[in-house]
């Protein structure tokens, strides 16, 4: 008897997570996608308060009829972002139900958002319309407007300047640049789904782990040799025209992989230095400080990166708290 209970539970419940999912989906189509955007954030949290309860077999099922919906109350492209995002509700619940490390999990759940974001915009771009061509044409166009600005003054050595920074910036490395900030955006848009699926679960009194901050997640040593070595390589050859375009399309994809990694990791060095030695723990005015660290000391961000990498106790002494020095008492020297 309770174990026909116990399956009834579950078939309602797996009932009850396609509805809110359908719902999204017609909320969208009935919008016009205005809150896709949105949505694709939202989609994965049903299937991950599924399948963190009743695992994964239990959880393909409904994975399945999410496929069926999406395919029905959709359209091509939010069917896309439906069934994505389920699959990736369905990975994170898998391993929260699993209990597989919440540092691995949040990585796992990061490549996939990221492998996805690129599909979308790369690999299926003449399905949903993009032109990326077209894309790659406005941004050169608008760097050589902004580079005609501020080098208009300066004469024959203004030209120069414009001529050596449009010999770099040409449509194929621009183009890397578009697809490697796809996969930038689509880490940024995993650690978002991540973060939001376990607080609204913990919200809703779903038995699920807390979400472990960034900050405590230290990548093995051989990364950061490798981001270290890419980036390197590639800005030693960056100027390299004599090197064959092949291999300077690739020196470029290392050098702007190794700068991302690099940097990302100096951000997180710099949140922790910002939190101890200036004791400001508000978000926004720490993201603000490291959003114009990027733009004004990127090289010291790099080299806070690469040392938050390659040292242990780097890291450690930046996650403990600071020890104020006792003070002394009033009337001595």
């Amino acid at each position: 008897m309770q174990e026909r209970n116990t399956m009834t539970l579950q078939i309602t419940t797996g009932a009850m997570i396609l509805a809110i999912f359908t719902i999204l989906l017609l909320l969208n189509r009935q919008t016009g996608g205005f809150f896709e955007e949105i949505f694709v954030y939202l989609m994965p949290i049903p299937m991950v308060a599924y399948t963190s309860k009743y695992s994964f077999k239990s959880g393909l099922m409904v994975f399945a009829g999410m496929c069926f919906f999406s395919f029905i109350f959709g359209t091509l492209t939010s069917m896309f972002y439906a069934i994505t995002s389920a699959f990736t509700g369905l990975v994170l619940g898998t391993c929260i139900f699993k209990k597989v490390s919440m540092a691995k999990t949040m990585l796992l759940v990061m490549g996939l958002s990221a492998f996805f974001n690129v599909l979308d915009t790369v690999a299926l771009a003449s399905v949903f319309g993009y032109d990326i061509n077209a894309t790659i044409t406005k941004m050169q166009a608008m760097l050589t407007q902004v580079m005609t600005t501020y080098t208009a003054s300066a004469g024959e050595k203004g030209q120069q300047i414009m001529e050596q920074v449009m010999s770099i910036y040409n449509d194929q490395f621009l183009r890397q640049m578009f697809v490697i900030s796809m996969v930038f955006f689509g880490l940024i848009q995993g650690v978002v789904v991540y973060y939001l699926s376990l607080a609204v679960l913990r919200r809703m009194r779903f038995k699920v782990p807390r979400a472990e901050p960034l900050t405590t997640y230290y990548p093995p040593r051989y990364f950061a040799l490798i981001a270290v070595a890419a980036y390197g390589y590639g800005a030693a050859n960056l100027r390299n025209d004599a090197m064959p375009e092949l291999q300077h399309n690739i020196s470029q994809s290392l050098w702007v992989c190794g700068y991302l990694f690099l940097a990302a990791f100096g951000v997180l060095a710099l949140t922790l230095v910002i939190r101890k030695y200036l004791g400001i723990r508000n978000g926004i005015v720490t993201g603000i400080l490291c959003f114009a660290a990027m733009f004004t000391f990127p090289q010291i961000l790099i080299m806070l990166g690469a040392a938050y990498v390659f040292s242990p106790d780097f890291h450690t002494a930046l996650m403990q708290p600071r020890q104020e020095a006792p003070r002394r008492p009033r009337g001595m020297l």
